[in-house]
């Protein structure tokens, strides 16, 4: 029994990771789901902080879509402003795919 667990366990944790690699949304998506959870103007003071780096503030103002395990997002994620863990990123970006 304990075997069968621990491979729901692996296969699940496999999906997830699936799933993380390939999550994309669009930059209305992903605004749209920062404002219904009320960090769109945390993610708007990071980007028009000075110390943030120019790459994210290009990403983030040009990029076609935003994918969940960019670099971006990472720089988002473990901001102080916002300090995500993995699962409220996995929200955010669920949100983000149910906005049409």
């Amino acid at each position: 029994m304990t075997v069968v667990i621990k491979k729901k366990a692996a296969l699940e944790q496999e999906a997830l990771e699936n799933w993380r690699a390939n999550a994309r949304v669009t930059p209305y998506q992903a605004k749209a789901a920062l404002l219904r959870v009320e960090l769109l103007d945390e993610v708007e003071a990071i980007m028009a902080d000075e110390t943030t780096p120019r790459e994210v503030k290009l990403a983030w103002e040009y990029s076609g879509h935003f994918v969940r395990n960019s670099p971006l997002i990472s720089a988002l994620q473990g901001h102080p402003l916002l300090g995500l863990s993995d699962d409220s990123v996995d929200d955010i970006f669920r949100i983000a795919q149910s906005i049409e």
